[in-house]
């Protein structure tokens, strides 16, 4: 969770990745070590729900400072460039329809997000915002 200054608990989020590296590590030494193929399947499904949790968990620990209208300008800023609203919702640790009302509300919590008749390519390959 964020510190009262807005930054991640850099501990938590350690912690996080140490589990998931731990997992991971299991049940590659496990289906090494000759699990038989239905087993290993299982075994790789079953890493692969956790990995799920894992990123989940990750999301919410690192999301976006300044509250819903931090999220929300970094919606409508993603949107503008092109991001499909299902990644923006994983990038900002929020549901789908949570993306939808902030576009729909826009960057100052009133306006449209785009205007009609605008097309946006969407895809995957864009580089993340937040990050530059």
């Amino acid at each position: 969770m964020p510190e009262p200054d807005g930054r991640v608990t850099r501990g938590r989020v350690v912690t996080v990745l140490r589990v998931g590296e731990s997992m991971c590590a299991y049940a590659a030494v496990s289906i090494g070590n000759g699990l038989g193929q239905a087993e290993a399947r299982s075994a790789a499904l079953d890493v692969a729900a956790e990995l799920e949790v894992i990123a989940a968990r990750l999301r919410v620990l690192a999301r976006v400072d300044g509250g819903a209208a931090g999220r929300r300008a970094l919606a409508v800023r993603l949107d503008a460039r092109g991001w499909p609203r299902d990644r923006i919702a994983d990038r900002l640790g929020v549901t789908g329809e949570t993306v939808r009302r902030y576009l729909a509300r826009g960057a100052a919590g009133s306006a449209p997000a785009t205007k009609a008749g605008t097309t946006l390519s969407r895809g995957a390959g864009h580089a993340d915002p937040a990050a530059t």
